[in-house]
């Protein structure tokens, strides 16, 4: 299995108190729970796994920015469904948001930017959104 995120890559994006929020345990309430944590970016791998193994069938040498997050986005939510925690609005937008996502690029709609052998595409006629456009403003078509 690839791995799209570490728990560094997770702590860096949520931050510690996020991390330790949801994934702390009665005997190191204070701490990150390293292996819950992982527990849930292999979840969400696998996730992610389903939806691009069709398009990239050998994996990546060099792991897509999008895949990261999107796998982190993921793992919040996996977490953030457990163990009696509340779920917050923005994990589930942004786990909402990853699902279609992944589902864009399995249909082919979203390209990663890496053609079937890893190399960097050239792009030409690139779209550009103006500066404010969030993602879901983007994806609101879809």
């Amino acid at each position: 299995m690839q791995t799209y995120a570490t728990t560094t890559d997770f702590i860096s994006a949520f931050g510690v108190d996020e991390s330790v929020r949801l994934t702390a345990t009665f005997d190191a309430p204070t701490e990150v729970d390293e292996p819950a944590l992982q527990g849930a970016l292999d979840r969400a791998t696998i996730r992610v796994d389903a939806s691009v193994s069709a398009r990239y069938p050998a994996g990546f040498k060099t792991i897509p920015r999008l895949l990261m997050v999107v796998t982190c986005d993921l793992a919040r939510y996996d977490l953030s469904t457990g163990g009696g925690r509340v779920l917050s609005e923005d994990a589930d937008r942004r786990a909402q948001a990853a699902d279609k996502l992944l589902t864009m690029v399995a249909d082919g709609r979203i390209k990663l930017g890496l053609d079937t052998e890893d190399k960097p595409v050239e792009w030409a006629g690139v779209q550009r959104l103006p500066r404010d456009t969030t993602l879901r403003d983007a994806l609101e078509d879809y």
